[in-house]
């Protein structure tokens, strides 16, 4: 068993999120078997819990570009045709200097 001062701090930590991942797994388990510091949790949560009123919501930030960005580095710019088949270039090309040629010629 556990010194009861040192899980009523576990709970509060629980509470306010302070805890580790590895330590929120543990802590996550014993919620589901011990009742007594699903007790502990719940009380803290209950006296936290007024403290919530005081913030407004956030919209969150839109992290996803600098996730990828920090691991391929900043993007990279295209050309215009870079998407388009190198044939279908080689043919516009090729009917444009027709078009000159037979203009020229006439």
């Amino acid at each position: 068993m556990t010194d009861p001062s040192t899980d009523d701090i576990m709970a509060a930590e629980y509470a306010i999120g302070l805890l580790d991942p590895e330590q929120r797994a543990l802590a996550d388990r014993r919620l589901a078997r011990d009742p007594v510091w699903a007790g502990l949790v719940a009380a803290w949560q209950m006296r936290l819990s007024p403290m919530n009123g005081q913030f407004g919501s956030v919209p969150a930030p839109d992290v996803l570009p600098l996730i990828q960005r920090r691991l391929f580095g900043p993007p990279v710019r295209r050309s215009p045709l870079s998407g388009v088949p190198v044939p279908v270039i080689v043919g516009v090309v090729l009917a444009a200097k027709a078009l000159v040629l037979w203009m020229l010629l006439g």
